[in-house]
């Protein structure tokens, strides 16, 4: 129960967290393959979580990350939902950038 209340809190209140919307985002009409190119990311600026990430989550998959506490599982999704920006690289669904989807409507469809 605490874990679906947290998701749709997410949910509710994912546009106020977003503040670098692209303004001509569109809505996704659907999710299809997910892949990160040369992703790279930290919480600060002289550690990364990971650097040149290259993934492909092909669509209607089964896929599972698994790894130690702090090797970047939940900042992979987090990443995906745009809840945190990479410093490098670019993430495509359906072979556009993230960044032209709506971060609702990414959110709603990966949800």
């Amino acid at each position: 129960m605490i874990s679906t209340k947290k998701l749709f809190d997410i949910c509710d209140n994912s546009s106020k967290k977003i503040t670098n919307e692209n303004e001509n985002a569109q809505e996704i009409p659907e999710i299809g393959n997910i892949e990160f190119k040369n992703v790279s990311f930290g919480y600060s600026q002289d550690k990364n979580v990971f650097e040149n990430l290259n993934l492909t989550i092909e669509y209607n998959k089964f896929n599972a990350f698994c790894g130690y506490s702090g090797g970047g599982k939940s900042t992979i999704l987090n990443l995906l939902l745009k809840l945190y920006e990479p410093k490098s690289g670019v993430i495509l669904m359906n072979s556009r950038n993230i960044r032209e989807w709506t971060t609702k409507s990414i959110i709603n469809k990966v949800g």
